[in-house]
C-alpha cells in the first residue's frame, strides 16, 4: 500500500484500507470501478472494486 494520498482520487470511505489518513483521498495509484447491475444507470449501480476493509 502506498502511504501518500492520490489527489486524483477523492474518497470518503474511512473504513477502506486505502483511505488516506490525513484527508478524504485514496492512496492507490488507480482504482477499479465495478457495476452492480447488468446495465449501470445510476451512481448506485456502481462501486469501487478496489475497496478492502481496514
Amino acid at each position: 500500500m502506498k502511504d501518500k494520498r492520490n489527489d486524483s482520487i477523492e474518497c470518503t470511505v474511512n473504513e477502506c484500507r486505502y483511505h488516506s489518513k490525513d484527508a478524504d483521498y485514496c492512496t492507490l495509484n488507480k482504482i477499479r470501478v465495478v457495476k452492480n447491475d447488468i446495465m449501470a444507470e445510476s451512481q448506485e449501480s456502481t462501486d469501487c472494486g478496489s475497496f478492502e476493509m481496514k
